[in-house]
C-alpha cells in the first residue's frame, strides 16, 4: 500500500510540474503577443488626392513611439518651388502618439511627371528609414521603398464628382 501511494504522489508531482511549466510558457507567450500587438507602428507613404500628392507619416500602432527619426535616400524633392522637407528628416520627433499623422504636400502629379520627363530620368525610388523606440524602450528600424512610377500612365487622377460638378458650373455660367 505504501508503494502505491508513493507512485501516485510521484505521478501527481510530475503532472503538477508539467502544468507549471506549461503555464509559465503560456504566460510568456501572452506577454510577447501583448507587447507585439500594442507596439507603435510607423509607416511612410505617398497618397494621391486628386492631382495632389501628399507624403504621409502615420503611427498605425496602439501606443506612442518615442525619438522618431526619419531619413530618405535620395532626399525627397518636389518640383514645386524647390519645396523642402528637410525639417521633417533632420529633426527628431520626441513623441508620436497613436494614430497621429504628419501629412505634407509633396507635389502636383502632372508637374511631377512632366519634371521627370523633361529631365529624362526614371522615377526615383526613395528608401525611407524610420527609427524609433516603443513604450518598452525597444528600438525598431523599418525601411520602405517608395516610388510614384504607378502614376505615370494613369489617365484619371481626380475625383470624378468634383470634376463633373465644376464642369457643370462652368457650363451653367457660360449659358447665361
Amino acid at each position: 500500500m505504501f508503494e502505491y501511494e508513493t507512485i501516485i504522489n510521484c505521478a501527481m508531482m510530475i503532472a503538477t510540474t508539467f502544468m507549471a511549466v506549461a503555464t509559465f510558457l503560456s504566460v510568456n507567450e501572452m506577454k510577447k503577443t501583448r507587447k507585439e500587438s500594442n507596439k507603435a507602428h510607423i509607416i511612410a507613404y505617398f497618397k494621391l488626392r486628386g492631382h495632389k500628392i501628399d507624403f504621409i507619416i502615420k503611427n498605425h500602432g496602439l501606443t506612442e513611439a518615442r525619438n522618431v527619426k526619419i531619413s530618405s535616400v535620395p532626399s525627397i524633392k518636389s518640383s514645386v518651388c524647390n519645396l523642402s522637407m528637410a525639417s521633417l528628416f533632420e529633426n527628431l520627433i520626441p513623441f508620436f502618439p497613436p494614430q497621429m499623422e504628419i501629412r505634407t504636400f509633396f507635389d502636383m502629379a502632372p508637374n511631377y511627371i512632366e519634371d521627370i520627363a523633361e529631365q529624362g530620368e526614371n522615377f526615383p525610388e526613395y528608401c525611407i528609414t524610420i527609427n524609433y523606440k516603443d513604450i518598452y524602450s525597444k528600438k525598431y528600424e523599418y525601411k520602405y521603398k517608395l516610388n510614384l512610377k504607378y502614376i505615370h500612365d494613369v489617365g484619371w487622377l481626380g475625383n470624378e464628382h468634383q470634376d463633373i460638378q465644376t464642369s457643370l458650373s462652368i457650363i451653367a455660367e457660360n449659358t447665361k
